[in-house]
């Protein structure tokens, strides 16, 4: 996986890096170009975006969080589905006894 400065005129297909304003358009971070964003971006004088094409082998972020979310949850702890950004939130059943203190967690 490889992100990088990408000309827009050959951007369709790509992940965003980075969330993207430009004009009236609000792209998020990770959203797949499509041939209209692509159009309209250039349309709106955007020369390139920092953007990743997936190799073969390589997992979309909100899929590789997911399965790690998958892979150590226990019973006792519920995980979130996986954001744009790649990030699941833990969260434990009201009715759970934690034995750490909060404070100590950071």
């Amino acid at each position: 996986m490889k992100f990088r400065p990408v000309l827009v005129g050959e951007a369709e297909d790509t992940l965003l890096a980075h969330s993207l304003r430009a004009g009236d358009i609000m792209l998020a971070k990770g959203h797949r170009l499509t041939a209209t964003d692509v159009a309209a971006l250039a349309a709106l004088g955007v020369s390139e975006v920092v953007a990743v094409r997936l190799d073969a082998n390589d997992l979309p972020e909100d899929e590789a969080a997911a399965r790690i979310a998958a892979a150590i949850t226990p019973s006792h702890l519920q995980f979130s589905t996986a954001t744009t950004d790649g990030s699941t939130s833990m969260r434990l059943p009201r009715d759970f006894s934690w034995p750490i203190p909060q404070w100590s967690i950071r």
